[in-house]
């Protein structure tokens, strides 16, 4: 789920590589739980992002920091 930004739609990217071994974590920042991890170079499916688009959610629902992923264009 994508949250507002003021007046305008933060926009993650649909599908990002993950640029080295990340935790993922509960919620959009280091103080959440680690959940899980993913290796570098996987292929992410991003379902959205939280205010500042800083972080992204996946679509388990675990979160990971948007810059350890490159974007990978549609």
């Amino acid at each position: 789920m994508t949250e507002a930004v003021g007046s305008r739609q933060a926009q993650p990217p649909a599908h990002g590589i993950v640029q080295r071994n990340a935790n993922l974590r509960a919620g959009p920042g280091t103080t959440y739980a680690v959940v899980g991890n993913v290796q570098q170079a996987t292929v992410i499916d991003i379902a959205g992002c939280n205010t500042a688009c800083d972080w992204y959610q996946l679509a388990e629902g675990k979160w990971i920091a948007a810059t350890l992923v490159t974007a990978v264009p549609d």
